[in-house]
């Protein structure tokens, strides 16, 4: 959770663009999160592209999908861009945007929800 970040991101390697009926789609890889040698291919039309800035001051063009993601059992469709977290602890980042509403924080705290959605 990173209430300072406004849209999540999702750690996606091996991004491919291509075209789909004359839409923006993107191909990508997500590591398994029941066996992490294994990869998982998705699909998915390009909503739009954003535009990051790193906190080294370079800037970052980064594909943006929906993604549907559980939470406890809260289950959001949410804008998520695509990035190689490879670097980091965790694979996905989830933004304010999807937390707005549904979800509280207590920074004091760690892993307190387990997905319960169907």
């Amino acid at each position: 959770m990173d209430t300072g970040a406004t849209i999540s991101s999702l750690n996606a390697l091996n991004q491919e663009r291509f075209k789909r009926d004359g839409t923006e789609w993107i191909r990508f890889d997500v590591i398994d999160p029941e066996n992490e040698d294994r990869r998982i291919t998705l699909e998915r039309e390009v909503v739009r592209n954003v535009r990051i800035v790193r906190h080294s001051g370079n800037h970052q063009r980064r594909a943006v999908v929906r993604m549907g993601f559980c939470i406890g059992s809260h289950y959001r469709e949410e804008e998520v861009s695509l990035v190689d977290r490879s670097n980091f602890t965790y694979q996905m980042l989830v933004g304010r945007n999807h937390m707005r509403g549904a979800i509280l924080v207590d920074p004091s705290r760690r892993y307190l929800q387990k997905p319960q959605c169907p």
